[in-house]
């Protein structure tokens, strides 16, 4: 399996010669050019001193784990969607290791611009701070880069180029387009010109820089943690034998179930005998894993487990089990999932937080974090219980048959490219029909000055349709606070009907949350951001707001949500 090598390369300008702006600017500088490309020849045949050439990198990367469940403890609820389709090919992770990820913030020195900043590199992205000219804000941010003279407006195709230097290597990049109020006073100044001109510059930046050659499939890079059909691992200590799995079954506790494990090819089986009288379960449990799993210096950019199952309809369960309960001998992460009937294989994902950790068959809360760097047991369960012992419906006695195909893999979705930092009413203000209907609205609405609702909403529009993965944030109404005290929560919505005041630091924390959220397959999500106070103050702003963001519905299902499609944007 392999994934294309894309590097631009140019001499004597930092263009990316794959791009038409690259192939332009190289050709009519007259320097020898070699572009690398996805297929040789696109935008620089033709080109006069430019020669196309293709390349293809392959990584394999074959690593450990696995490990299984205690027993009373089996069912989950909210059981996992199974998906009865031929299995797509699981590409690799190249690298050996992640570092940070790296995020551009345009408009960074601007009151909003400069916290999100401070709290993105509180989160652990490496920031490089884009602004125009000052940088008296950012430059006192502890691992903050900052680049002056990132100038999104007024730039041609050369300027491009300049700004995809900057930008080349960025994961992420976050636009806070801004507006001063002495701009505002300036004959001739129209929004438009930062607000959807400057966005769009900033994503032909992008494009020339290459992230969506790099990064352009919806899903994620994966990595093999138990590989069923190779044998002879170099990672494996063990001398190459495949991973085993031992039975832990109803016995144990005086019951009448067992089952047993073998590998038939690349699958590993399990068949056995479910009886209701006694413990009522099956399980089998890999070997430990701790000295494979450990290797894994990326472990904690993965996001789940994913498996290709085929079984008898019935509810199972995956467990897992991490370094920090080898003294808790009941304690595990599980998760369940239905191995459908009567198709080949089925692929399952199960995401690490719909993993329920409990101790025997209670739920227990305050989990430690469930890392596959430290998993050290990984395995399989089909029992008559769910948690807390309540009974597992889709689990009857007798025999059963159980494969899982290939291997148990980790996978890693993909994240928003480009964050956008819009503004609540725009697009209810795009959908006004009349003076009446404007005046019945909220100020800002009323007032439009400039029409920077409308410029703001054909920003959006160009970050929806650019065909990066994407996250378009609208506060309402910035007001800082003064004064402790009170506790608030951020409130997240989608439809475009909020309206109220939110604190620069609340929006700030909600653009480095939204960044960091899993796309489930998903190109992008638009929603708004209000502050309300609580009355529980000993809430969690943090967690109330990312279980917020992790139930938001994609752009392209809001019908589900009850909510009309996005209406024509205003393009002057």
């Amino acid at each position: 399996r392999g994934v294309v090598a894309v590097k631009m390369v140019a001499l004597a300008c930092r263009g990316r010669p794959g791009g038409s702006l690259g192939a332009k600017v190289g050709a009519k500088m007259g320097q020898p050019v070699i572009s690398r490309t996805r297929s040789p020849g696109q935008s620089v045949a033709g080109r006069a001193g430019v020669r196309a050439s293709a390349s293809l990198r392959t990584a394999f990367r074959k690593l450990l784990v696995g490990g299984k469940e205690r027993e009373g403890e089996e069912v989950a609820a909210n059981e996992n969607e199974v998906k009865a389709i031929a299995p797509e090919p699981m590409a690799e992770e190249h690298a050996a290791g992640v570092p940070k990820r790296r995020v551009g913030i345009v408009g960074a020195n601007g009151q909003l611009g400069s916290r999100i900043a401070g709290e993105m590199s509180s989160a652990g992205w490496d920031v490089t701070a884009l602004t125009r000219s000052s940088k008296d804000r950012v430059e006192a941010l502890e691992g903050v880069r900052v680049v002056e003279g990132f100038d999104t407006t007024d730039v041609d195709d050369e300027g491009v180029l300049r700004m995809a230097s900057e930008l080349r290597g960025l994961d992420c990049i976050v636009i806070v387009p801004s507006s001063s109020r002495s701009d505002y006073e300036r004959d001739g100044f129209t929004p438009f010109s930062n607000e959807l001109e400057g966005v769009r510059n900033v994503l032909r930046g992008l494009d020339e820089a290459g992230l969506k050659a790099t990064n352009s499939s919806r899903r994620g890079p994966t990595r093999k943690l138990v590989d069923f059909g190779f044998s002879s691992c170099s990672h494996n200590p063990a001398g190459g034998a495949k991973v085993a799995f031992r039975p832990l079954d109803d016995t144990l506790m005086g019951g009448l179930s067992s089952s047993s494990a073998f590998y038939a090819g690349d699958c590993l089986c399990w068949t056995g005998e479910v009886k209701f009288e006694g413990g009522g379960f099956c399980g089998i449990r890999s070997e430990d894993l701790a000295e494979r799993t450990r290797a894994m210096k990326d472990a904690e950019t993965y996001d789940g487990i994913e498996l290709r199952v085929q079984g008898d309809g019935q509810t199972y369960k995956i467990g897992v089990r991490t370094e920090d309960l080898r003294e808790r001998p009941g304690c595990s992460f599980q998760a369940s999932f239905v191995a459908p009937e009567g198709v080949d294989f089925a692929t399952v994902r199960i995401p690490f937080e719909d993993f329920v950790f409990v101790d025997q068959t209670r739920c227990v809360p305050d989990p430690p974090p469930l890392l596959a760097s430290k998993i050290i047991s990984l395995g399989f369960v089909l029992s008559r219980y769910s948690y807390n012992r309540s009974t597992n419906t889709n689990c009857r006695p007798g025999k059963f048959l159980f494969r899982a195909s290939g291997a148990i893999t980790l996978y890693r979705e993909r994240r928003a490219q480009v964050v956008l930092v819009s503004s609540a009413a725009c697009e209810r203000n795009q959908m006004i029909s009349s003076e009446e209907e404007r005046m019945a609205d909220i100020p800002i609405v009323q007032l439009n000055p400039k029409s920077v609702l409308n410029a703001k909403y054909a920003g959006e529009c160009a970050v929806r349709n650019s065909g990066y993965q994407y996250v378009v944030v609208r506060p309402v109404g910035l007001k800082d606070r003064e004064g402790e005290g009170e506790v608030f929560v951020t409130e997240v919505s989608q439809g475009d009907t909020l309206a109220g005041t939110i604190s620069r630091d609340e929006v700030a924390r909600a653009v480095a949350e939204a960044a960091a959220v899993p796309h489930r397959g998903h190109r992008g999500v638009t929603f708004e951001v209000a502050s309300r106070e609580s009355p529980n103050k000993r809430v969690d702003p943090a967690a109330v707001l990312r279980r917020q963001l992790r139930s938001l519905q994609p752009d392209h299902r809001r019908p589900a949500l009850g909510i009309p499609p996005f209406p024509k944007p205003d393009c002057n």
